[in-house]
């Protein structure tokens, strides 16, 4: 029987600017995700605890396929989440609230 949800050395990236000054900016990379790897059985219950930014929302949104890692591999059901996002988008039902 396959996992649940498989998550292997997940990776995520993100480009910010940061203000110097009144006007010059600088590009900085802000590293959301740095190697994040765990697996869920069928019927078990996990849980995503840590503190703010410590990138639960973007494993969470690369799990339901909204966003595409830079390295690693995710599944949901044995499906690959970028290769097969459609038929993950079938399998998984989800709620984002804000």
């Amino acid at each position: 029987m396959n996992d649940a949800i498989v998550a292997s050395n997940l990776r995520k990236r993100f480009i910010s600017y940061e203000r110097i000054g009144f006007i010059r900016r600088r590009k900085i990379i802000v590293e959301a995700l740095r190697g994040v790897s765990f697996r869920v059985r069928w019927s078990e219950v996990y849980g995503l605890l840590g503190p703010n930014g410590a990138g639960k929302t973007t494993t969470v949104k690369i799990l339901a396929t909204l966003l595409i890692p830079d390295d690693g591999y995710a599944a949901i059901d044995g499906h690959d989440v970028v290769k097969e996002a459609s038929m993950v988008r079938r399998i998984i039902g989800l709620v984002l609230y804000r």
